[in-house]
């Protein structure tokens, strides 16, 4: 369960990197660590490898599992996150969306 939704973190953070790529030609990854630097690739393989070993995952994700969402909603609260991963991805792709 911790690897599946560390797997499904690295992943969505490789998807906001090409999202940057896409929209504003802006590599991430590449500004961070350098242009296909050694670190740099190992991160590209990371996500790569992260995104093959969610295809064998694929439908097991439901959005009637409520045990399966990483967020859920209640009124008294708002907003809970059951992985502190995501949240903290989140919370920064929050600030980096707000920041621009």
């Amino acid at each position: 369960k911790w690897f599946d939704n560390t797997a499904l973190t690295i992943v969505i953070i490789g998807a906001v990197n090409w999202l940057l790529v896409g929209i504003f030609r802006f590599d991430l990854v590449a500004f961070l660590f350098g242009n296909l630097t050694w670190l740099s690739r190992i991160i590209y393989a990371l996500v790569g490898l992260c995104g093959l070993y969610l295809i064998s995952m694929y439908g097991e994700f439901s959005p009637w599992n409520h045990k399966e969402m990483l967020m859920s909603y209640n009124k008294k609260e708002g907003y809970q996150c059951d992985n502190p991963l995501f949240a903290l991805c989140f919370h920064l792709f929050l600030s980096f969306i707000n920041a621009i």
